[in-house]
């Protein structure tokens, strides 16, 4: 069976190899259709960078948020550091701010907290 660390990556090796999940944005398409942002499960580090941001309730974690995690479907970011001040001021903070919610389900934060991330 092995060493319970050769579980613990074969584990997470299955749970990659389940693919993104895949969020719609309406607010954000096109005429071809919704915006697609595919999601990945994030890993320790991936997870810390986000709740760094998240720990001082800045609006601007939302906005990092997408930046670091949402991807097309072929696994390339979306969005762009040089990107956050556009998210921040000139993007509906309640799409922002539901569009987070949902890229961080998998980081056990939950929609209150978003939301208090959001009013701040």
């Amino acid at each position: 069976m092995g060493s319970p660390i050769e579980r613990a990556k074969a584990h997470w090796a299955e749970k990659l190899s389940e693919g993104p999940r895949r969020i719609e944005v309406p607010e954000w398409g096109d005429e071809s259709g919704p915006l697609e942002i595919f999601v990945h499960p994030a890993n320790l580090k991936q997870r810390n960078k986000i709740f760094q941001k998240a720990k001082g309730d800045d609006l601007e974690a939302l906005a990092d948020t997408i930046i670091l995690r949402a991807k097309d479907s072929n696994g390339m970011s979306i969005f762009h550091p040089s990107d956050r001040g556009a998210l921040v001021s000139d993007v509906d903070p309640d799409v922002l701010a539901r569009v987070a919610g949902e890229i961080m389900e998998d980081l056990n934060i939950s929609d209150d907290d978003v939301e208090e991330m959001a009013k701040n």
